[in-house]
């Protein structure tokens, strides 16, 4: 058992693991440079979806996590999803780790924040 409330984060590939966890009915989930297609997928129903951020920088240069996939999903989610955009930060490597834009590189504080914020 897990006192209450309690919200589920997943980033980037772990994003993949938030709809298992919602058979255990968190109060909340949060998706960081998330594969919002494959989890709505996952999760078929928006009527399934608890309160949920997604977080997601503008410049995200993953192929598995596009920008553009940010607003299907909130219209897909409708009311239940807020959504925080990110811009800036740094940007080196591999297009889809954490040395770059799709892993906030410069901006952990900020992210942190934010999530901390939703879940009050």
């Amino acid at each position: 058992k897990i006192a209450s409330p309690v919200y589920v984060v997943g980033t980037s590939r772990g994003t993949l693991r938030v709809p298992e966890a919602l058979s255990a009915k968190p109060n909340g989930i949060v998706l960081t440079a998330g594969f919002l297609n494959e989890v709505r997928g996952q999760i078929g129903s928006a009527g399934a979806l608890p309160r949920t951020l997604v977080v997601h920088h503008k410049q995200d240069g993953c192929k598995y996590t596009p920008p553009s996939a940010v607003e299907p999903f909130k219209a897909w989610g409708g009311a239940k999803v807020t959504v925080a955009w990110f811009d800036g930060g740094r940007d080196s490597g591999n297009p889809c780790q954490a040395g770059g834009y799709h892993g906030f590189a410069g901006q952990d504080g900020r992210v942190v924040s934010t999530i901390a914020g939703f879940a009050r």
